[in-house]
């Protein structure tokens, strides 16, 4: 399973319902269930939210995506996905990783 991280950007201000909130918070839990959402929730700023999603492929995460009320509605009027490589204590933080290696410079 890959993760991906969403970022949801430019939201309609003043357009947020409580039907819509409820429907959006439904979804989450949805995903929650399925063990596909890691973490969500809005910036501290006020100006987006971001989600992490475990899923199969890009498609996969992107189906799940579209199917938030918050995109269906338009409340986020755009969002960007990220497959990332998750740095921890079991692959020591990337540190041998290809990808790390392949942007070392040559010493």
């Amino acid at each position: 399973m890959a993760k991906y991280l969403i970022i949801l950007k430019n939201k309609r201000e003043g357009t947020l319902t409580t039907d819509l909130l409820k429907s959006h918070v439904e979804h989450i839990r949805s995903l929650d269930n399925k063990g596909v959402l890691c973490l969500c929730g809005p910036f501290a700023d006020n100006d987006g939210a971001m989600q992490i999603l475990e899923a199969e492929t890009l498609e996969e995460a992107k189906k799940y995506l579209l199917q938030d009320p918050f995109i269906v509605q338009k409340y986020y009027g755009d969002y960007s996905i990220h497959e990332f490589i998750e740095g921890n204590s079991e692959n020591s933080y990337l540190m041998t990783d290809d990808q790390t290696n392949s942007n070392l410079k040559n010493e």
